[in-house]
């Protein structure tokens, strides 16, 4: 850069000294390299750093710019291993936490671009809209939305020789694919129509489906992942199924192996334009079905107006759902027959099943098994929770291994059943014909709690255990509630023989039911190793416990000392003490809660603690927070979450704004009950719904030390 100035010469010259200042100016303004803004920073020759350095350079993200030494340094690297192995996983938006997206099944090499990042299908580009920052996350520059869908594929070289990529084989696991399609088909495609998704299916291994309303549609290909944009929804079409149709149709059907679903969608049987009159009842196949194997559901299910079955694995024909896993929420509004039938899989598994179904029916069930077939086995399955207060469950013959959380319905039965696990199971206000519950024909039965509420059936037992059934054992048997049929005479618990048959604890209570308990009623079959360890029955018109016959092979270790019985035997079993507990109702965060009544039986027999009756609010100061009933004599064993006791639990008188259950329970070391309003799962505060009349009804069994 030159400046050239005039000579102002002597005295004083204030035109050729302005002059000066204008021609600094301009050359300042016009040829100097500039620090602050971008406005004329073009060079106009070479730079020459005389063997000088220019520092802190980002690093490069288009072919005409500088690369750093820590850049070149990274790509060297991953080339000189000879091979890299390609990587993919699959994100939404919902999983980005402070704008970091976290890797769990990849890696990739800093700084070497060998990272590809799709969102909903578009190519994003690093330093423009999202930077590394480690080995296994990336942090983004722009804001995702939840209901973004994110494709994040490592580099796909193989190897560092040269060669067209149609020439080379890549192997993933023990899989060999040429190089060429492997790569066309790693990239997602977005598609917004069936037509549209077929094709893209054939190339592509991830297709992402737009939001809309498509027709029927079978997922016969194998080993894709189908993306969901929300709002996608499935319908049958108009009279698919006439009066003359014997095959259960479905809205949408997986018949392919080794296919993934990503995000949530609907499925619509079109019940008002599809009958179901000549369907076989042999057949169900559901509005959402799915027959092959390695099937992978990431996201929620909800199938709407099914004219016939809801949700279903497996089917009558050739499909067999094996290694099924649904990470996520079936719900099933409203279907004209069953609401879920897995009839024939092996190895799967549901998070939740949610049942919206307004009146009860005996067709409307969650269903497990297969009469039709000998062939076909509901095997290895497990499922979370069942929430359906109006649909009956049935896991009935070829059902095995089957393992479920907890179960909240109208009603249930295991029937020809082995090996079912049911941590509580409650029925409430059955007004079919059947049994609450009942066990028949089954093995290794094993239910850690079983509540009834307000049964208002047309059976004379409300629960009833059949002598066929060899290996049961139940933890808490509570019937409360039931209410009166003149012509239909109530017995609360039934229990006609049993091959090693362990029950902890029977509670029934209600004038309503005539009889209580009744024990080797008539039929009496099998009878080999019964035990009872505590019976508790009050309140019966009729006897509290029944006893219809002795025998060395049933063992009943207590009664509560004021039931009404008719044998000496049970009189006289077991040791214990009885006393009573003046307890208090305590919000946790503020206010008090006054009782009018305030005392609960408590029963102990050895190590057991059983706590019984009912409390009563007289008057309430603004309650709010958890709510604690304290003061039980006994302090519960204080080791371990084995040891915790949930409670029984029936409440009237809450307040208007109440909505969900009062659920309960006594953690180990305390000497407190704790009770919560619990919705879909979901725990909140109880005090501030307490008002004054509101009575409460519990009743627990736990151990001490």
């Amino acid at each position: 850069m030159t400046i050239t100035l005039k000579d102002v010469g002597s005295g004083f010259k204030r035109t050729a000294i302005n002059e000066n200042f204008d021609t600094i100016e301009a050359e300042l303004n016009d040829n100097v390299l500039r620090r602050d803004t971008a406005t004329g920073n073009q060079m106009e020759a070479n730079i020459d750093m005389n063997s000088n350095r220019l520092m802190n350079l980002v690093d490069a993200i288009n072919g005409r710019e500088p690369v750093t030494l820590d850049q070149l340094n990274g790509a060297m690297a991953a080339a000189g291993s000879g091979l890299i192995a390609a990587q993919r996983e699959l994100q939404t938006g919902a999983q980005v936490v402070a704008g970091v997206t976290t890797f769990t099944g990849i890696t990739y090499a800093l700084r070497s671009n060998n990272l590809y990042v799709f969102r909903n299908g578009n190519y994003q580009t690093k330093g423009v809209d999202y930077e590394e920052t480690s080995a296994s996350s990336i942090t983004w520059i722009v804001t995702p939305n939840s209901s973004d869908n994110f494709a994040f594929i490592t580099n796909l070289a193989t190897t560092n020789s040269t060669a067209y990529t149609s020439a080379i084989t890549h192997a993933e696991g023990s899989t060999a694919y040429n190089l060429a399609t492997y790569l066309q088909n790693r990239y997602t495609e977005t598609v917004s129509d069936l037509a549209g998704l077929e094709v893209a299916l054939t190339t592509h291994d991830v297709v992402a489906l737009k939001a809309g309303e498509y027709p029927e549609y079978v997922l016969s290909v194998s080993g894709k992942t189908l993306v969901f944009h929300e709002g996608v929804t499935f319908k049958l079409s108009d009279n698919s199924s006439t009066g003359s149709t014997t095959e259960a149709l479905a809205a949408f059907e997986v018949t392919g192996d080794n296919n993934t679903l990503v995000g949530s969608f609907s499925v619509s049987g079109n019940a008002a334009n599809n009958v179901s009159t000549a369907t076989s009842t042999s057949d169900l196949k559901g509005a959402f079905s799915v027959n092959g194997d390695n099937c992978n559901i990431h996201g929620d299910v909800t199938v709407t107006d099914a004219y016939w079955v809801g949700y279903s694995l497996g089917d009558d024909d050739t499909g067999v759902a094996s290694n099924f896993n649904h990470n996520g929420t079936v719900r099933v509004i409203d279907a004209d027959h069953y609401q879920v039938a897995a009839w024939s899989c092996s190895d799967w598994t549901i998070d939740k099943i949610v049942c919206e179904k307004a009146t009860q029916s005996t067709s409307n069930r969650i269903y497990t098994g297969n009469q039709s077939a000998s062939t076909k086995f509901c095997q290895g399955g497990v499922i979370g929770a069942i929430h359906a207060p109006n649909t009956y469950c049935v896991f009935e013959i070829h059902t095995s291994n089957l393992d479920i959380g907890t179960v909240y319905c109208s009603g249930g039965k295991t029937e020809e059943a082995n090996d079912v696990t049911i941590k509580s199971f409650t029925s409430i206000g059955l007004t079919l014909d059947a049994n609450a519950f009942t066990n028949n024909a089954s093995s290794n039965i094993d239910i850690t709690s079983l509540a009834v509420v307000e049964y208002d059936g047309l059976q004379e037992e409300v629960v009833q255990l059949s002598g066929s059934s060899t290996n049961v054992s139940i933890g808490t048997i509570n019937v409360r509630g039931t209410l009166e049929r003149v012509s239909n005479p109530r017995n609360d618990v039934v229990i006609y023989g049993g091959d090693n048959l362990h029950i902890g604890n029977i509670f029934s209570s209600g004038s309503s039911s005539v009889n209580g308990i009744g024990v080797l009623y008539n039929p009496v079959t099998t009878v080999n190793n019964i035990v009872i360890d505590n019976i508790v029955s009050e309140g019966h018109s009729g006897n509290d416990v029944n006893l219809n016959a002795t025998t060395e092979e049933l063992t009943i270790k207590k009664v509560n000392s004021d039931a009404t019985v008719n044998q000496t035997y049970l009189e006289n079993v077991g040791v214990y003490s009885e006393e009573t507990a003046t307890v208090v109702m305590a919000p946790q965060t503020s206010g008090t809660i006054t009782l009018s009544d305030q005392s609960l039986s408590v029963t102990k027999q050895g190590r057991l603690v059983t706590v019984t009756g009912t409390i009563k609010a007289s008057s309430v100061s603004s309650p709010t927070g958890s709510l604690r009933i304290t003061g039980l004599p006994h302090s519960a064993y204080a080791t371990g979450k084995a040891r915790q006791s949930a409670v029984s639990v029936f409440c009237t008188g809450l307040a208007a704004t109440f909505a969900g259950v009062v659920q309960g329970r006594i953690t180990a070391g305390s000497d407190y009950i704790e009770l919560w309003r619990v919705v879909d799962e979901n725990f909140f505060d109880l005090a501030q719904h307490i008002q004054a009349n509101t009575e409460i009804t519990m009743s627990t069994t736990y151990a001490v030390r």
